[in-house]
């Protein structure tokens, strides 16, 4: 979200300069920058391969192709854009100073844009997939003799939320342009409506990408919780599944919860003190510039880290996902090994009858890889 950086900078980069603002380095500062820039560099390449992984485990298992991991493999793919677009941004801000442009010209200009706008839509994509997860996991629970009838209508929803996202950060392609300040450039944001237009505007982006939806994912939650502790089975239902498919019910639906829940909320706790920085901003005029620096760094890193985070909470939490990361590692491996042995190949596949992961066909290969040498040498 960039309303912490428009709150604490002057758009037109009129009079700035980076000799005439310099806050105190706190310890040494390229320690400072070698740990931020490391940081960063982490959260990219978790991103990139956690992220990754979630959009192949969900299209090479057809048995999770539910809507609720539609939706996230959704989630996956805005939070994908982040390492492409922002933590480059931030790397450079760390090792260069901040809103610096090191590209000119008009890929420079295009990529000033994009990389403010894409990181916005990524956000706000991914708070919307949240709330259609819980919405869609009210339905189950609720509703769960209709509850495949989610699935059909998750083609639109997902669109819809990519673009809500773009229409609400429009505005962004028109206000981002690269500012030349002393032979140096910067991306920086000229706005041609007035400061009280740009408030309203601010104010009304947090309302609706925070703030209504995170009301809306609590009271939806609360339903989800008491149905599930109160749960009476639906008319006509009683007699046709047994008890202990009534218990792995439940149990699936509260392991479901359990992860949609842990997801939502380390969400908003990333984003919290971004979230809470602007709205001090609004608010109170009298933070020093140097502490709000400072926290501005800390609270963009969280909120950046959560691209990284959401797959590990999918592979501790639901076993279809943790099979598929390690199948797909496996497979990874198994081709660098091929590479290395002459052709020799082990095939890592699901088993049909329990998902796991089977190597039943290495024998097999490696006595066809076998006969064929000994063919070769004849």
């Amino acid at each position: 979200m960039d309303l912490a950086n428009k709150t604490t900078r002057n758009s037109s980069l009129g009079n700035f300069t980076t000799d005439s603002f310099q806050c105190p380095a706190i310890g040494d500062e390229m320690t400072s920058k070698a740990i931020q820039t490391t940081a960063y560099c982490i959260v990219l390449l978790l991103s990139l391969v956690g992220n990754t992984l979630i959009i192949l485990v969900v299209y090479r298992n057809p048995r999770m192709w539910s809507a609720s991991n539609y939706l996230i493999v959704n989630m996956a793919a805005s939070d994908l854009l982040l390492p492409f677009f922002a933590v480059p941004r931030m790397i450079v801000e760390v090792l260069v100073g901040r809103e610096r442009w090191l590209i000119g010209g008009t890929a420079g200009l295009a990529l000033c844009k994009l990389a403010y706008f894409l990181q916005d839509v990524s956000t706000a994509v991914s708070v919307q997939s949240l709330l259609a997860i819980t919405a869609e996991r009210f339905y189950v629970v609720m509703f769960p003799l209709k509850a495949t009838a989610m699935k059909s209508n998750i083609k639109y929803v997902i669109p819809l939320t990519w673009l809500t996202a773009v229409g609400l950060h429009s505005p962004y392609l028109q206000v981002f342009k690269l500012c030349p300040v002393q032979g140096k450039l910067y991306c920086c944001q000229r706005w041609s409506m007035s400061m009280q237009s740009q408030f309203m505007y601010f104010v009304f982006i947090l309302i609706l990408v925070f703030g209504v939806p995170l009301i809306s994912i609590v009271i939806l939650y609360a339903f989800i919780v008491y149905k599930l502790f109160r749960r009476k089975l639906p008319p006509g239902t009683r007699n046709s599944i047994t008890q202990d498919q009534r218990d792995q019910r439940d149990r699936q639906n509260r392991n479901i919860l359990k992860m949609a829940v842990t997801v939502v909320v380390t969400f908003f706790l990333c984003f919290s003190p971004l979230v809470t920085l602007a709205l001090l901003q609004l608010t109170t005029a009298s933070i020093g510039r140097c502490k709000t620096e400072t926290f501005r760094m800390i609270a963009k890193f969280f909120a950046q880290s959560n691209c990284a985070i959401n797959a590990f909470i999918y592979y501790a939490f639901n076993s279809q996902f943790r099979r598929g990361f390690i199948s797909n590692l496996q497979k990874m491996f198994c081709c660098h090994r091929r590479s290395n042995n002459n052709g020799l190949n082990i095939n890592v596949r699901y088993s049909t009858s329990s998902q796991r992961i089977s190597l039943l066909s290495e024998k097999r290969t490696t006595r066809t890889c076998s006969m064929r040498r000994a063919t070769s040498e004849e």
